[in-house]
């Protein structure tokens, strides 16, 4: 929208036509081409500084103004810039433009107690026109401030009043420029996104607005002639250092309410804690709003949605995406970094249930929040390969329904462990930011010089810390594709050890907490995601299969035999809770009853499903009671001892397995039918063990064997999960 100030008339237009006068660039104090400039800021970030610096000012409006050599003005810490060259010879600076100020730099002492003292002189002011001419013009009166102190900043040298005052650099050039001057300012979205794009401010006969669309309005004298008054069936000031509008508490509710029963929208609460009305947005980041008409005097003008609407959530920038499936490769597949050939299937099969051991045991530790949590070790059963950065970086990590958030390592490295890729260097990296520590998920005490740190520790004693960081994440979908995810938040890890191998470089995190990209790429995924786990028997025979995981659309579960049951919050929000009932051998059932540990309140919800963890892990009373049916039931001889620490074993039939009689699991809503292999393995040839262990107080586990052969559909915003019995080899 262009804006013409042409004392004492103002006129709106979409257009703009260029005849003689000149042309400079308003540069946004969030512009890559401002020296204000924080690539490490967010578009959040940025929007929430830009409200704040709007509260202050707006704070200040209503101080009665005294003579401008001597005033106390509002606070203006910039929006927008212009850069300008004072003197002989010329002397670059920035400085910030401001439409509710008259003085170009005088003596003033501000209303937030900044202030500027010196002398009032005469210099000649030359602007770099957009054309690029130069334009000098001599004798402009302006403060030579000697004595200048406050909320200033380092990157500008002062204020550049485009006021209605009498010192007002328009009123000083009004032979050259003929009491006119426009500008057309550009959306704030691509402002905030580091967009180089430019708004721009016109002088004379460059600011003339002619053609179809126009409106005008009269502008109004006050008592203080610094400002622009419009008529809006009342008084209203326009300004260009403001970001937000004000208007008089009863004009806004009403105006609320009329928009509250206007708009078919779900309203959210205000990350800011300051915007009073807010919605839940669409696709394109906006909301269907009736038509908006401002009414001036003799001027009627019709608003956008993004005048008077804008989207305060990190999103910016993401295309919209139906859906992706990801290759999930198990740790001894083929294709795994970690693939040992000279390990048996026996000896993958051991370690795998050691590695289960180790997990389990620290399953009952209480996880405090994400940023700075103690979290159970995962070695890896299950990896995805990813790229990082841009140019992007391609790494392997471990794939974790256990954790949130997401992390790998990163150059400089105080303390990291050896890995096969490269090591991700961030310097390297024109999308990498790191966060600062107002930032929604920056919410542990770790902080740095506004830099958001993160430690994790493991159960195991491995650990991770380094910056809360920003990154474009890409995946490559099995469909050939590649699907790229910017405004990533993940751990930038500069000290990591443990038990962690050379084969990964982190984790990616898909728990059910905030920091778990599952729920940063809600946008794009709409809270699904599936997965689909081929046996591990196939596995550990070195077979080129792969399981599969799916997001967004692709991860829809539907189709006949399809059962469904909810996911029950806890206390802690990483992990998926499933209530489970009880589980039938035949036509007997062992009833579940919680783990000792449950808690006050939270009675449903005894399971967690993890991909993390291979065995199945239940209260020992319950594992007890099952074993004893599972003894009963079974017509096979039974297998004196242990093996790989499984307790109850059998002799196999030649095709490696045993009869059992039918098994179902019981969880709320849903009955699951198991197969035998997915509570029994083969151990070694002619010997299979039941694949379920007594848990103790630990939380209990449904592991991945008895996940296998099931596409396991995860719907966050239903809060339910879906089994449909697959032969996941062929999905």
């Amino acid at each position: 929208m262009l804006v013409l100030l042409s004392f004492f008339h103002l006129s709106l237009v979409s257009g703009s036509k260029s005849v003689n006068g000149f042309t400079l660039d308003l540069i946004h104090r969030d512009s890559p081409l401002s020296p204000y400039h924080d690539p490490s800021n967010t578009p959040f970030e940025r929007l929430q500084k830009a409200f704040h610096r709007s509260f202050s000012r707006a704070s200040f409006f209503g101080g009665k103004s005294v003579p401008s050599i001597q005033s106390t003005l509002t606070p203006n810490e910039g929006e927008f810039l212009m850069k300008i060259s004072i003197g002989t010879p010329p002397i670059d600076t920035f400085v910030i433009v401001d439409t509710g100020s008259d003085l170009t730099w005088t003596q003033l002492i501000y209303g937030d107690l900044s202030h500027t003292m010196g002398d009032l002189s005469s210099e000649t002011f030359r602007f770099a026109s957009s054309s690029g001419k130069n334009v000098s013009i001599p004798n402009i009166v302006f403060g030579c401030g000697h004595d200048n102190a406050g909320s200033f900043t380092n990157v500008t040298s002062g204020i550049i009043g485009l006021g209605g005052g009498n010192v007002s650099i328009v009123n000083q050039m009004h032979h050259e420029i003929k009491g006119k001057f426009s500008y057309c300012f550009i959306p704030l979205e691509l402002l905030l996104d580091s967009s180089n794009a430019t708004s721009h401010i016109n002088f004379g006969d460059n600011a003339i607005v002619s053609g179809p669309g126009i409106i005008s309005t009269p502008i109004f004298k006050k008592e203080s002639p610094t400002f622009y008054y419009l008529n809006l069936k009342g008084n209203i000031v326009i300004d260009s250092g403001t970001t937000l509008t004000y208007v008089p508490d009863g004009f806004y509710l009403n105006l609320e309410s009329l928009l509250m029963r206007s708009i078919n929208a779900t309203r959210k609460d205000d990350p800011f804690k300051r915007l009073d009305l807010c919605y839940e947005s669409n696709e394109n980041g906006t909301i269907d709003v009736p038509k908006i008409v401002a009414h001036f005097t003799n001027a009627d003008l019709e608003l956008s949605t993004s005048n008077i609407f804008t989207q305060v959530e990190e999103v910016s920038g993401r295309k919209s995406i139906n859906g992706f499936t990801l290759d999930l490769i198990h740790r001894d597949s083929l294709i795994s970094p970690y693939h040992d050939p000279s390990n048996t299937p026996s000896e993958r099969l051991q370690k795998a249930f050691h590695r289960s051991f180790s997990r389990a045991s620290f399953f009952g530790v209480k996880c405090v929040h994400s940023i700075k949590s103690t979290l159970t070790p995962n070695e890896g059963e299950f990896l995805m390969k990813i790229s990082i950065g841009t140019p992007p970086i391609d790494t392997f990590v471990i794939v974790d329904t256990g954790s949130d958030l997401t992390w790998t390592q990163c150059k400089p490295c105080v303390n990291c462990f050896k890995q096969l890729t490269p090591i991700f260097n961030p310097k390297n990296s024109s999308s990498y930011k790191t966060i600062g520590c107002h930032y929604k998920l920056c919410q542990g005490s770790l902080c740095n010089n506004n830099r958001c740190n993160y430690e994790v520790s493991y159960g195991d004693l491995s650990h991770t810390m380094g910056d809360l960081s920003i990154e474009t994440f890409t995946f490559a979908s099995s469909s050939g594709k590649h699907v790229s995810i910017p405004n990533i938040v993940f751990g930038c890890g500069h000290d990591n050890s443990g038990t962690f191998t050379n084969a990964t470089s982190g984790i990616i995190g898909l728990g059910g907490g905030s920091a778990s990209i599952v729920n940063q790429m809600h946008h794009e995924i709409k809270g699904k995601f599936s997965y689909c786990l081929i046996p591990l028997e196939l596995l550990l025979d070195s077979s080129n299969a792969t399981s599969h995981i799916n997001f967004g659309d692709n991860a829809i579960v539907s189709g006949p035999n399809v059962i469904s049951t909810p996911i029950y919050k806890k206390e802690s929000p990483i992990f998926y809770y499933l209530n489970l009932e009880g589980i039938s051998i035949g036509n007997k059932t062992v009833e579940f009853e919680s783990s000792p540990i449950s808690l006050p309140g939270y009675d449903r919800g005894n399971i967690i499903i993890d991909s993390g963890t291979t065995l199945t892990y239940v209260p020992d009373v319950f594992y007890l009671n099952l074993e004893s049916l599972l003894m009963r039931s079974v017509n096979a001889t039974r297998k004196d001892g242990t093996y790989g620490g499984l307790d109850l074993c059998y002799e196999s039939n030649e095709n490696g397995t045993i009869d059992v009689p039918k098994i179902v699991a019981h969880f709320t809503n849903a009955d699951l039918e198991l197969s035998t292999s997915n509570i029994f393995t083969q151990m070694e040839e002619g010997i299979v063990c039941l694949t379920i262990m007594p848990g103790g107080n630990q939380i209990s586990i449904l592991g991945n064997l008895a996940q296998a052969n099931f596409l396991i559909g995860f719907d966050l915003k239903a809060s339910k999960m879906s089994f449909k019995p697959t032969d996941c080899t062929k999905y």
